[in-house]
């Protein structure tokens, strides 16, 4: 028997046709599946804008003296940014206040949803009661974990020009 022959010929005649047809039924109905079709081989990062914050500016010496705490001024910090992803959705909206004079004593804080493609949040941080420039840094990481753009302002903190009085106004 050489290599191009069959044992049953016969069969080999009978068996194509079907063969050839039970193959195409599988590639149709493996094509028209119920699963999501594949993620995008470059996916997109989220996007951010309209950031703000407030204050820019804290004076100590024009602060309440019920908010200063030992050696720390209580800040009421509001931030507001929208975040939107074009090819998914953002998981969270970080914010980062970095003191520039200590950058390991950075704080981090998830930006709670608001409404929309609109985070916000208003906190009260305890800042030492130093001249201190902080880095208010917020970005938006979505659900492939790739990161936005980041929007940057500085609070800048002055400290009272006389710590004596301001300690004992605090008493």
């Amino acid at each position: 028997m050489n290599s191009t022959s069959c044992a049953f010929p016969g069969l080999r005649t009978a068996v194509r046709p079907w063969l050839v047809a039970v193959c195409l039924v599988g590639l149709l109905a493996a094509g028209c599946d119920d699963t999501p079709g594949t993620q995008a081989i470059d996916p997109e990062p989220p996007e951010l804008a309209g950031f703000s914050f407030s204050p820019k500016r804290v004076v100590v010496d024009d602060v309440p003296p019920d908010r200063i705490q030992d050696d720390r001024v209580q800040v009421p910090l509001t931030v507001e940014a929208r975040a939107s992803d074009p090819d998914g959705s953002v998981d969270r909206v970080e914010l980062a206040l970095e003191p520039s004079q200590n950058p390991q004593g950075t704080l981090l804080l998830d930006l709670p949803a608001a409404d929309g493609d609109r985070f916000a949040g208003a906190i009260n941080i305890g800042l030492p009661l130093v001249d201190e420039i902080y880095t208010v840094r917020v970005y938006a990481v979505d659900n492939d974990s790739l990161v936005s753009n980041q929007v940057r302002g500085q609070l800048r903190v002055v400290a009272p020009t006389d710590t004596t009085s301001q300690a004992r106004a605090a008493e």
